[in-house]
């Protein structure tokens, strides 16, 4: 058990450090992004999240002081989340933000990339609900080598102003370039199974029962974040510092 507690506390330390590496990278994304400052999310933000969704128990994993400072996100979620019976654990990084150009920086594809990992495989993933409508996701998949064969899976998508997308051109695709002017916030969803001690399929069965029971959860608090917005822009305050 230990084993893999340390294994879930790497992929999301591994996770944020390989987000640091892509900040230079950003200078492009700029041009898409408003020229107006936007006013940072409190970092408390996305403290509510919750420890317990149905039978998943999730802990803090810290981030190193130092990294936190360079990702450069407002608020963010840094969990493991293990199921009742021991049977699958994921680990659940959630940053969010009112930089958009920001948050394009850390997508999968850059920051797993940019640190040496090889992208093996990508492919769409929807899932349905009956009360909740479809989530448009992403099921992609890395490996390193090295001493030892590394593998990773992840399940991502995005929630924009309380929409879900794959990715930020199908939020432009949607809506237009100069959408992104006009955006109160952004998110990035990566939920993150290591397959080094288990098969691709194992894995990649985790990421998506942990989003099948994790998804109506955080959409509620998306809406409530989304919500706060709207209301505290009419009466001229903010849920921002």
């Amino acid at each position: 058990m230990r084993k893999k507690s340390q294994d879930h506390s790497r992929v999301i330390i591994t996770a944020a450090a390989m987000s640091v590496l892509m900040v230079a990278s950003g200078l492009i994304y700029r041009t898409v992004a408003s020229p107006v400052k936007r006013i940072p999310l409190d970092p408390n933000t996305l403290s509510g999240f919750p420890l317990q969704i149905g039978d998943w128990v999730g802990e803090e994993v810290p981030i190193d002081p130092d990294i936190e400072d360079a990702m450069d996100v407002d608020s963010y979620v840094s969990r493991r989340y293990v199921r009742t019976d021991g049977q699958a654990g994921i680990s659940l990084y959630m940053p969010c933000g009112t930089d958009i150009a920001q948050l394009l920086q850390h997508i999968p594809e850059n920051c797993y990339v940019g640190a040496g990992w090889i992208l093996t495989d990508h492919r769409m993933a929807e899932l349905s609900f009956r009360e909740q409508g479809v989530v448009p996701g992403r099921i992609v998949q890395f490996a390193r080598s090295g001493l030892d064969m590394r593998k990773l899976v992840l399940f991502h998508f995005l929630v924009v102003d309380g929409e879900c997308f794959t990715s930020f051109s199908a939020v432009a695709k949607a809506k237009g370039w100069r959408h992104f002017a006009e955006v109160r916030y952004a998110a990035q969803v990566q939920i993150v199974s290591s397959a080094d001690s288990q098969s691709i399929e194992a894995a990649t069965q985790s990421v998506l029962d942990f989003a099948r029971d994790a998804y109506p959860t955080m959409k509620q608090f998306f809406q409530g974040l989304d919500a706060a917005f709207i209301a505290q822009e009419r009466a001229g305050t903010s849920v921002r510092k």
